[in-house]
């Protein structure tokens, strides 16, 4: 006779443990993990049966929600989140309720728009500033780059940190208040292996394609249109920028950075059979049973969902070039 593996969910709201509560009407748990660009997110579905989620259970908005999911083997801790969105649709079948909430580190003044010029920094002062402004450590001593000059013009900080994070060469994530900024060009052991019978499905597509970027750039010294490059030994095309740049070093910086964060091997989409807690964005995995396809993996979103009893795991995935 074959065993069902429960499972099951641990819901809090404002610290109160709501999982008994909660559990009758929980149509569908969503966690989604991104390592770069999107915060962490949790939206919980629920059928109002009893109409008490529009009346003494009504879920605010700015409240705190945390969530654990998990199996008879293992859980996951999806961690604690802010409620931003609360949604109602009224159907036929019965009355539903959406919440959509975002890692607590995501405040709102972060996704502000503002304008600032930053002069005769390096990228460290730059990231600082924001810790500072925040409350934030800031993870990761980063390279000791001098800008002379640069701009943020009716831009949220959280996306002139990703910006200027991309340009530099790092991949920017707030962590548990935290700024964090992990080096594109890391290299990092699988922490785990997943086998082809493991695999509900896998799709993956060859993006080998650049050889090279190249970077244009006017010298505020020489007032010329200046270039920098780099290349390598594959690749049939070249990446084209033109930016200002502070400096000669700094146009090779980003020409480096750029052509890192453009060349990969594969990428891909896949569905396991099973839970996996291991299965969170930015974690490198080792892929075995698929021939040429073999060797590590580094996640790059995944999305793990309770719904009618199955935990379901879907992830997008690549393969940089050495």
């Amino acid at each position: 006779m074959e065993t069902v593996n429960k499972i099951f969910s641990k819901i809090e709201y404002n610290g109160h443990d709501v999982s008994e509560d909660f559990a009758p009407y929980i149509k569908e748990i969503i966690y989604r993990d991104f390592e770069e660009n999107e915060s962490e997110e949790l939206t919980i579905t629920l059928k109002d049966y009893d109409k008490y989620f529009q009346n003494s259970w009504y879920l605010n908005r700015g409240a705190k929600i945390s969530c654990k999911i998990g199996d008879d083997f293992s859980t996951l801790d999806c961690g604690i989140f802010t409620i931003d969105e609360v949604d109602f649709d009224f159907r036929e079948n019965g009355d539903y309720i959406t919440i959509r909430a975002l890692a607590t580190s995501i405040i709102p003044p972060l996704r502000t728009k503002n304008t600032r010029y930053f002069e005769n920094k390096t990228l460290q002062d730059i990231a600082q500033f924001f810790g500072d402004k925040y409350g934030f450590e800031v993870i990761k001593d980063l390279k000791p780059v001098y800008i002379e000059r640069l701009n943020q013009v009716m831009e949220t900080d959280l996306g002139f940190l990703k910006r200027i994070a991309r340009d530099y060469g790092y991949i920017f994530k707030i962590i548990e208040g935290k700024l964090v900024f992990i080096p594109l060009d890391r290299k990092e052991e699988p922490l785990f292996t997943l086998e082809k019978r493991e695999v509900s499905s896998l799709k993956i597509r060859d993006e080998r394609k650049y050889r090279g970027c190249s970077v244009k750039y006017f010298n505020p010294m020489s007032k010329k249109l200046c270039s920098s490059s780099t290349e390598c030994d594959d690749g049939y095309d070249t990446l084209k920028i033109i930016k200002k740049c502070s400096s000669k070093e700094d146009a090779q910086i980003l020409s480096n950075s750029k052509l890192q964060e453009n060349r990969r091997d594969f990428i891909g989409r896949i569905k396991l059979k099973e839970g996996n807690p291991l299965f969170l964005a930015g974690v490198n995995f080792n892929l075995q049973g698929f021939s040429m396809f073999d060797g590590i993996y580094r996640i790059k979103s995944v999305t793990h969902c309770i719904c009618a009893g199955r935990w379901s795991v879907f992830g997008e995935f690549e393969r940089r070039e050495s």
